[in-house]
């Protein structure tokens, strides 16, 4: 199967629920996820809830209307085929969990990495403080000192899962 897949943000569960609905007979079609700050409970969790108005890239009205565009069916959005926090995880690649403690998807990533690790798989969780959404990828912190050593951390910790491989 291709070695990884990445995600972030808003396009977070993708690669999770997609394939794996796709190809559930099959089994999850990676053998690494990157999951970078991604939304993984679409209903919202409580560091949306609680981030408010606040913006450092996005406001939790913002995050609202992300998961309208996604899934304009509110009930909906309790199903693991599109919140996979919701979902069976077992079985599913290692992962890669990466989100800043100024991110208002910050408890998406804990309660995943959580998930994730609690149905037996392997995951990395790495928390970088004073991080807002989009630490080391975009925004304000894409090229600070804290955006490249976020950056690098999932580049090594890539590096080190890819030469684990036979």
């Amino acid at each position: 199967p291709p070695t990884s897949a990445a995600a972030a943000t808003a396009s977070g569960c993708l690669p999770i629920v997609h394939p794996a609905t796709l190809t559930a007979a099959a089994g999850f079609p990676w053998r690494l996820a990157n999951l970078v700050y991604g939304i993984f409970d679409v209903a919202g969790t409580p560091s949306v809830d609680a981030f408010g108005a606040r913006r450092l890239v996005e406001t939790a009205r913002d995050l609202q209307y992300f998961a309208d565009c996604y899934c304009p069916d509110r009930a909906a959005r309790r199903d693991p085929e599109v919140s996979p926090l919701l979902g069976d995880l077992a079985g599913m690649p290692p992962a890669i969990f990466t989100a800043g403690t100024e991110d208002a998807l910050i408890d998406d990533t804990l309660l995943m990495h959580a998930a994730w690790t609690g149905a037996g798989n392997r995951g990395w969780l790495d928390v970088w403080p004073e991080g807002p959404h989009g630490v080391g990828h975009f925004g304000p912190h894409a090229t600070t000192r804290l955006g490249l050593a976020c950056r690098a951390k999932i580049h090594s910790r890539i590096s080190l899962f890819l030469d684990e491989l036979p």
